[in-house]
């Protein structure tokens, strides 16, 4: 949604958008984005339920033998010649291909190209989708719909997943830096942007939403007890919790050093002179959205990422 946000802030075109009922208090977002102006109008719809990760093939099902339990989603669509989407295995992603209809992809995730083969991140579904593909012609992968035009990234250097679509690159970057002072402004007025200068020389836990892969919370906890005491102890860490990620953390961290989940990180680059001391995270592409930071650590066994250091703790 920030980024959606700056785009259209730099755009002189009006833009609408539709957020689905997935997102934490959608509501109040979406109340924040009407007063900010930012967008021609603003729009929630959804499924009523929480996000999971086989939403597509759901959808799909629902699509086939509940067709007005989806049509609310494709009625708020219809009408626009320009689609965009950040998530594609989606709901709103297999209703689109269903009815054939075009749309255009933006990377959901700092360089999720780049660090992920998108094709194969099913959580050990990888052949049940590959031969779905080939069956139903249903998309194995982000951006692999044969709906979707062309693909939006950071940068096209390097990629982990196969494309085959027309790519469009478009800096991260370059986008923040041409905000102006004003525009930089109503950003931290739709995502609510707290005084975290505290957090200068501290250490920062990006959580993933470990429940969607069947982890209890006493086993979320072990982890991340033992991320913060190898980063000195929880006056020293800061966590904030993934957008989808619903487990309190105030049993491991004082209440006032968690983050609130609904904030994305990315806006801490923008405070002057805070400078974290380091960025941890299991796999998250916002490691790379935090620029403010001397050292990052990914924890997940095995995964290599360009100038992140791998910690190899076992949840």
């Amino acid at each position: 949604m920030l980024v959606a946000a700056a785009k259209t802030l730099l755009s002189s075109q009006n833009v609408s958008v539709l957020l689905i009922d997935t997102i934490p208090d959608v509501d109040n977002l979406a109340a924040r984005l009407e007063q900010a102006g930012i967008f021609d109008t603003v729009r929630v719809a959804g499924v009523g339920r929480p996000f999971y990760s086989q939403s597509y093939y759901r959808t799909l099902l629902h699509d086939l033998f509940f067709k007005q339990h989806v049509q609310k989603l494709i009625n708020h669509i219809a009408g626009h010649q320009e689609i965009y989407l950040f998530n594609d295995i989606s709901e709103i992603g297999c209703l689109l291909m269903r009815r054939g209809i075009k749309y255009h992809l933006l990377e959901d995730g700092l360089d999720a190209f780049k660090l992920f083969n998108q094709r194969q991140l099913s959580s050990g579904k990888t052949l049940a989708r590959s031969v779905l593909r080939q069956l139903f012609r249903t998309p194995q992968g982000l951006g692999d719909s044969d709906c979707c035009v062309d693909i939006e990234i950071n940068d096209a250097e390097g990629l982990r997943t196969k494309i085959d679509k027309p790519i469009k690159v478009v800096s991260r970057k370059s986008i923040f830096s041409s905000l102006n002072k004003e525009q930089l402004e109503a950003l931290f007025s739709i995502f609510q942007l707290g005084n975290y200068r505290c957090l200068h020389g501290k250490t920062l836990v990006l959580t993933t939403p470990f429940r969607e892969l069947g982890y209890d919370d006493e086993a979320i906890h072990r982890y991340y007890r033992t991320i913060v005491r190898h980063f000195g102890g929880p006056e020293q860490c800061w966590i904030k919790p993934h957008p989808r990620d619903g487990v309190d953390y105030s049993v491991i961290v004082n209440p006032d050093n968690i983050i609130d989940r609904r904030m994305p990180v990315e806006l801490l680059s923008f405070i002057p002179s805070l400078k974290l001391h380091a960025v941890v995270s299991y796999n998250s592409t916002s490691l790379g959205a935090v620029q403010n930071s001397d050292y990052r650590f990914v924890t997940k066994p095995g995964l290599i990422m360009r100038d992140v250091e791998n910690l190899c703790i076992e949840i």
